[in-house]
C-alpha cells in the first residue's frame, strides 16, 4: 500500500480539510515541545532550574541555536499575524497582543473572564474567541475541575497553563537572571513546568490519562489530580528546595474526604530531594526525566 507521512506545523483546519475519514489507516501524533527526556537525550538539562524554565522547549532554539527571547518574539509576530489570522480577521494587532500578556499573567491561576476583558477593552465573544485560538495553536490550555460527590460546593472555573514556559516568561517579560525563588510568579512558572511536562510525557508516551484540579469553595485546593478505575491519584506542587510538613497540608484534607477512593500522593518540588514516606512519595523535578 505505500507509506505516507503528511507533517507540518499547521495544525488549523488540518482534520475538516481532509476529504476521507482514513479510519483505522492513520495514525495522528500531537507534537508538543520538547520534554525533559528528549532534552537529556541531547544533553541539554542544565543544573540550574531557572536556565532550564527560560530556555524552554522549542527544537529551533537548539537546533539553529537561537536567543530564546529573539526565537519567542518572532513566534508571536508570526503566530498572530499569520497563523490567527487565517480564522479570524484580527483587525487591532495590538488588542490581541496586548491580550495575550494579560493572559500570560493569569497562567497557573482561575479564569476571570469578566476581569480579562475589562482589563483588554475587548467583548466576551471576542475574548472566547482568541482563547480557543490560543488553545487550538498549542499555546496554552485550560485545566479543568474535577467534580465528585464529596457533598462540598466546587469551583467550576478552569485553570491556564501555558505549554512552552520560555514563551511564558517572554509574555511576562521575565528573562533568566531574573527569574528566582523569590520572582513573585516564581510558584505559578513552576507548577506551570512541572503540570505541562506531565502533559507533554502523557501524550508522547500515550498514557491517556486525565489531568484536572481540585478546589472548593473554602479555597482548599490540589494542584492537579489523575483519576481512574480503580480511585484517584492525587499531587501537589511546591516551588520550593526545602521538604517541610506543611507542604502536605493541601494532600492531607484531600486525604480526608476522598477516603478510600485515594489510591496515592505525590508531591513534586524544586529540590533534588526524593522520599518514599508512609503516605507520600516525594519527587525532584528531575525525576521527571526517568
Amino acid at each position: 500500500m505505500g507509506q505516507y507521512i503528511l507533517t507540518g506545523s499547521h495544525n488549523f483546519h488540518l482534520m475538516e480539510q481532509l476529504t476521507k475519514t482514513l479510519a483505522g489507516r492513520v495514525a495522528i501524533f500531537t507534537l508538543f515541545p520538547l520534554d525533559l527526556k528528549e532534552r537529556n537525550s541531547h544533553g541539554l538539562i542544565p543544573e540550574n532550574i531557572k536556565e532550564l524554565i527560560t530556555t524552554g522547549f522549542y527544537p529551533a532554539i537548539y537546533d539553529r541555536i537561537i536567543n530564546p527571547d529573539r526565537y519567542c518574539s518572532d513566534y508571536i509576530k508570526t503566530y498572530a499575524n499569520k497563523d490567527v489570522t487565517l480564522l479570524v480577521n484580527i483587525q487591532n494587532q495590538t488588542a490581541f497582543n496586548r491580550f495575550l500578556k494579560l493572559y500570560a499573567g493569569r497562567e497557573g491561576s482561575l479564569l476571570n473572564y469578566i476581569k480579562q476583558v475589562s482589563d483588554t477593552g475587548i467583548s466576551h465573544a471576542t475574548a472566547s474567541n482568541w482563547k480557543t485560538l490560543l488553545e487550538a495553536g498549542y499555546i496554552s490550555y485550560e485545566q479543568l475541575p474535577f467534580f465528585n460527590n464529596f457533598n462540598k460546593r466546587q469551583t467550576k472555573s478552569p485553570k491556564l497553563y501555558f505549554y512552552n514556559t520560555d514563551l511564558l516568561c517572554h509574555l511576562l517579560n521575565i528573562r533568566n537572571e531574573e527569574l528566582s525563588p523569590s520572582h513573585p510568579y516564581w510558584g505559578h512558572i513552576f507548577e506551570n513546568f512541572i503540570i505541562t511536562e506531565l502533559v507533554k510525557l502523557n501524550a508522547h508516551f500515550h498514557q491517556y490519562k486525565e489531568f484536572y484540579y481540585w478546589r472548593n469553595s473554602h479555597g482548599n485546593e490540589l494542584d492537579f489530580i489523575v483519576p481512574d478505575l480503580k480511585g484517584i491519584h492525587a499531587y501537589e506542587v511546591k516551588a520550593t528546595r526545602t521538604i517541610e510538613t506543611k507542604l502536605f497540608k493541601g494532600l492531607d484534607y484531600f486525604k480526608n474526604i476522598a477516603g478510600d477512593l485515594l489510591l496515592s500522593q505525590t508531591l513534586y518540588h524544586a529540590g533534588t530531594t526524593n522520599q518514599n514516606r508512609t503516605n507520600y512519595t516525594v519527587r525532584a523535578w528531575r525525576s521527571l526525566i526517568d
